[in-house]
């Protein structure tokens, strides 16, 4: 009788157990199907990106710049959103081939910038100090008129360069 009743607790046991760990397995390949898709859907705005320095331009004899050039489609809507920092001395610049009519947006982007609109190697416009955007419709950045480039730097770093509408821009591909 002792048996009997060890063997049918045993199974009562075994059963219990088999049945968590199906719910257990459910439970993780949800979890992980989630976790999959939630990365898919929204890892670009929320994780920084980095492309390779790619040019560089020194709007002062002393002091350069290295540049990401954002010249794909990608690249171009990305920017510099989920960035955390910006080293000093480092920026973007988005290369458009032929002149166009561009809005920045400050879109889930958390680091204030300066966006310096060029056309023609000509410094045309500059955002100065754009504050970063927190909520869901961002403003957009930028002149009325076609361009062919924007420089993304770091706030303040205009201003403290002396950076203005009219300089030259001769930017150097490495």
């Amino acid at each position: 009788m002792l048996l009997s009743q060890i063997a049918k607790k045993n199974i009562v046991k075994s059963s219990y157990l088999g049945y968590r760990n199906i719910i257990l397995y459910f439970y993780f390949r949800i979890l992980l199907i989630s976790l999959l898709f939630a990365q898919q859907t929204f890892s670009a705005p929320i994780v920084g990106h980095f492309i390779d320095y790619e040019a560089e331009w020194c709007p002062q004899s002393e002091e350069c710049f290295l540049l990401e050039v954002a010249n794909t489609k990608k690249s171009k809507l990305t920017g510099l959103m989920g960035r955390k920092t910006l080293a000093r001395g480092t920026g973007m610049w988005f290369q458009f081939s032929s002149p166009e009519i561009v809005k920045m947006s400050m879109d889930n982007t958390f680091i204030p910038l300066d966006m310096i609109f060029i056309l023609n190697k000509i410094i045309v416009e500059i955002e100065a100090n754009v504050p970063i955007c927190r909520l869901s419709d961002c403003p957009n950045y930028g002149p009325e008129y076609a361009i062919d480039g924007v420089i993304e730097l770091a706030a303040g770093e205009a201003e403290r360069l002396k950076i203005k509408v009219g300089d030259q821009v001769s930017i150097r591909k490495i």
